[in-house]
């Protein structure tokens, strides 16, 4: 018999498509479990997390506007 052993868990984010985090919020109300608890490596997380990976659809931030916008604020 194999012995296995356990790592520490290590907390982590991370930012998916909306569409795809009600899709995986659904997946695992079905089988009665939490986001957090959801590990089932499923077409759906595969994909998640390729798409993710490629880094499509990722914005691009711009700085200038942003500080333009907070000194609007002031």
């Amino acid at each position: 018999m194999e012995t296995v052993l356990h790592t520490p868990k290590v907390a982590t984010a991370f930012r998916l498509n909306s569409e795809l985090i009600k899709r995986l919020k659904n997946l695992a109300r079905k089988d009665n479990r939490s986001l957090n608890n959801y590990e089932q490596p499923n077409k759906t997380t595969i994909a998640a997390f390729e798409e993710a990976a490629s880094g499509k659809d990722l914005e691009t931030f711009d700085m200038e506007a942003f500080n333009e916008y907070v000194k609007s604020m002031k």
